[in-house]
């Protein structure tokens, strides 16, 4: 996949129902400059998240991922921030590790893992594509019944060992829904880091 220079940009509302423009979009980078998207210009705070380190010899683990976002994340101990956000990580899973234990991407076990997370999730549209190597998971959240829902959608790119994750979450609205298409449709990831093969 070829990486290009993204202008800043401005989309229209097709969503029946919101009137009003998306928020002009600007670019960035993640994960040392190996994955490229836009945001709302508005998403002014930019944080590097710790990973989290391999429990045995061989098995995965995750590297620094990026949070973008309206608020500043509080670390100790993480606390969801209420306005719109999105966050780019990656997982390793050892070649070693994937002989043991191989791993295919399936509809119905996301289902279920989502569930477990989040038992409030409604609305659920989970897309496994073996073609791309992708898995699309999007949702309506509404843990607390007096408070706000939140759509929440994560897109997972499937290296041969390295995982690259995008997840974006914000409170739901035509407006919201539509901005993430937006920057969805943006993200750009560099060949030569998806498809490393990594062993250890």
């Amino acid at each position: 996949m070829k990486m290009t220079l993204l202008k800043a940009c401005c989309f229209g509302c097709v969503v029946a129902g919101c009137s009003q423009p998306l928020p002009v979009l600007v670019p960035v980078t993640a994960l040392k400059g190996c994955v490229s998207l836009t945001i709302p210009v508005e998403w002014t705070n930019h944080q590097m998240l710790h990973g989290w380190a391999s429990d045995c010899n061989g098995c995965s683990y995750s590297e620094p991922s990026d949070y973008f976002g309206e608020d500043s994340l509080v670390q100790t101990p993480i606390t969801p921030p209420t306005r719109s956000f999105c966050v780019v990580g990656s997982t390793i899973q050892p070649g070693s590790f994937l002989r043991s234990f191989p791993f295919k991407p399936d509809a119905k076990a996301e289902a279920r893992t989502l569930k477990q997370k989040d038992p409030s999730a409604t609305d659920e549209e989970i897309i496994v594509s073996p073609k791309t190597k992708t898995v699309e998971v999007s949702y309506r959240s509404q843990i607390d019944e007096k408070g706000p829902a939140y759509y929440c959608k994560s897109i997972t790119y499937f290296g041969p060992n390295r995982r690259v994750r995008v997840s974006f979450k914000g409170k739901d609205s035509p407006k919201f829904r539509e901005t993430v298409a937006a920057m969805r449709n943006s993200i750009q990831i560099k060949p030569a880091f998806l498809n490393e093969e990594i062993d250890k």
